[in-house]
């Protein structure tokens, strides 16, 4: 990665200070305040650098505030790259300037923390991130037209009037024409190139324009793409989107080759009827060759899960809180799973939670076809599963589904207990309930207790038998905690059963002891922890998150219940152990 030092040059102070003098002998002395009015003005101002290391970097001028004594510049420096990008140490904020309308040059009084010593962020930039700050001048003398300069980028020159911002452009330093951008690379020219296919055939498929989607693959690969082309009309699309991954880099001896291997696309898409903001991803492998002056997809293969439509033909139903997509041989079970979903959204609803107005379930009708979708074995009966995402300065749970087996569906019977069936969907539905406030770093005793406790699968007699089996001493909030799943070290599976009993136990006890509303403030305090802390225990330049979050949850889980209920994990476990002690006869 380029590393850029940036060494001030005297000729822009030297050439301001000229102008200065010419413009005074010419003009008479300005009063000291000037009549524009104070105020916050958005500003849509992108600045571009002709400078190689920083042409990813655009400075973004979001908005400018005048007080009678200072002039406030709301900037980001954002990372136009779809992979991430650091600088090095170099330029700051304090090496912004402001020009007033005599070209006086004003210095910051005083730049926000996160300027102070670098324009990037700590651990460089992640994917399409902006690094925000402020810089603060005095308040020029002549405010009728300023100035906002950055060393190596455009200028933004501001002109007021009596009632406010009047107009904002990017021009030089001087106030003309603005400096060309830099020429970009070969490597940038093919990515663009690639990234206008995969905008052809998203408008294709979109459109249902078979054709011109057939077009942008091989001649060999045409007759699956039908296939996939026409089961992707029967869903309910209302979007659909193919983008390389952000850690794409090519290569130039790939380009001389004219043919670029194993680049991750992204098919995202969502659906009507489902909430806006969850949307489904996949991840495709492609090639890419070049044909008469152009790109091609030449080979293709998509990693686990593929997209649904992807193995096998569709059917779509929908019901008052579920759109159910399945495969055309589901026969009976579509129409009981249909009436179980919408019993179990029924039954989370009175135990108090307040579940999202539709949900998005994938009904298998085989064994391979869930363990492919999932990657889990036949003695589970359904998964709720999602994505996080970290787009921006936010975390974002996505791909928010209930996927079910339709074989081990069809073959475990529902006797109303609490392991059958029902409350099976009950429990992976909780989760679905959950999942926007859910994140990678909140504990799993914690997630999947607040699934059993309004599943409804607690009961006495799982309390008797944790207490005579004598599994108390054994469990630990402490370390559960530090785990990513229930009976992660439990081999041979003797006491995972126990652990999802505590854990249910554990968030009975503080519902009933504390109440519901502080749980659930206790639940979503995961859900705001500042991005920047998570951020920080993020490997450097990843875009997502594995199934391990580092230490973060035994890090952050304390702070939760001290903040909550004024307890330590120690003080909770105790309690807990005690109380199903004492309910014992």
């Amino acid at each position: 990665m380029s590393h850029f030092v940036y060494r001030p040059d005297p000729r822009l102070t030297n050439s301001a200070s000229r102008l200065m003098t010419q413009l005074l002998l010419d003009q008479p002395v300005p009063s000291a305040m000037q009549s524009v009015p104070e105020g916050t003005y958005p500003l849509a101002v992108e600045l571009y650098s002709g400078r190689s290391a920083l042409m990813p970097i655009r400075l973004r001028l979001d908005s400018i505030t005048v007080t009678q004594r200072e002039v406030i510049v709301q900037i980001a420096f954002v990372n136009t790259l779809r992979r991430g990008y650091d600088l090095g140490k170099g330029l700051k904020g304090s090496d912004a300037r402001l020009l007033d309308a005599e070209f006086a040059a004003y210095e910051p009084i005083r730049v926000s923390d996160s300027l102070a010593e670098n324009i990037a962020p700590p651990k460089g930039w992640l994917p399409g991130q902006a690094y925000v700050g402020e810089v603060t001048f005095p308040r020029p003398e002549r405010m009728e037209e300023v100035r906002f300069i950055f060393p190596e980028y455009a200028a933004a020159t501001l002109r007021f009037n009596a009632t406010g911002l009047a107009s904002a452009a990017v021009t030089s330093a001087t106030g003309s024409a603005p400096p060309p951008t830099a020429t970009p690379t070969l490597e940038q020219v093919a990515l663009r190139e690639l990234e206008n296919l995969l905008e052809r055939q998203t408008k294709a498929l979109v459109t249902g324009d078979l054709t011109a989607y057939l077009a942008t693959f091989a001649e060999g690969l045409r007759r699956e793409q039908q296939t996939i082309f026409e089961r992707s009309r029967k869903l309910p699309l209302s979007d659909y989107q193919l983008s390389t991954s952000p850690s794409t880099m090519l290569l130039s001896s790939h380009l001389e080759r004219g043919r670029i291997s194993n680049i991750a696309v992204f098919i995202r898409y969502w659906l009507r009827g489902a909430p806006e903001d969850n949307p489904f991803q996949h991840t495709v492998r492609y090639t890419f060759e070049r044909q008469n002056g152009g790109w091609i997809v030449s080979a293709y293969e998509p990693e686990k899960p593929p997209p649904f439509w992807w193995s096998g033909d569709v059917i779509v139903q929908e019901t008052p809180h579920f759109l159910i997509i399945t495969r055309p041989d589901a026969g009976d079970a579509l129409t009981k799973v249909a009436q179980e979903r919408e019993q179990a959204y029924r039954d989370i609803q009175a135990a108090g939670l307040e579940p999202e107005e539709r949900f998005v379930a994938y009904l298998t009708t085989t064994q391979e076809d869930f363990t492919a979708q999932t990657g889990m074995g036949s003695r589970t009966l359904g998964a709720a599963l999602s994505l996080y995402e970290l787009a921006g300065d936010e975390i974002q749970t996505l791909g928010r589904a209930f996927y079910i087996n339709g074989e081990a569906f069809k073959n475990q019977r529902d006797d109303s207990g609490p392991f059958g069936r029902l409350a099976t969907i009950r429990h992976e539905l909780v989760h679905l309930a959950l999942a926007r406030e859910s994140r990678p770093f909140t504990p799993i005793w914690l997630v999947e207790g607040a699934a059993m406790y309004y599943a409804g699968q607690l009961s006495p007699d799982f309390r008797r038998r944790l207490v005579a089996d004598g599994r108390l001493d054994y469990l630990s909030l402490e370390r559960l905690t530090d785990e990513e799943s229930l009976g992660a070290y439990d081999l041979l599976g003797q006491s995972v059963g126990y652990e999802y009993i505590f854990s249910g136990e554990t968030v009975r006890y503080l519902i009933d002891t504390y109440g519901t509303d502080s749980f659930r403030e206790f639940y979503r305090y995961f859900s705001r922890v500042p991005t920047e802390k998570v951020i920080d225990r993020m490997p450097l330049f990843s875009v997502g998150f594995g199934s391990r979050f580092g230490n973060l949850s035994r890090e952050v889980t304390p702070e939760a219940l001290l903040s909550v209920y004024g307890v330590t994990i120690a003080d909770l476990d105790a309690a807990v152990k005690k109380r199903l002690r004492e309910q014992q006869p």
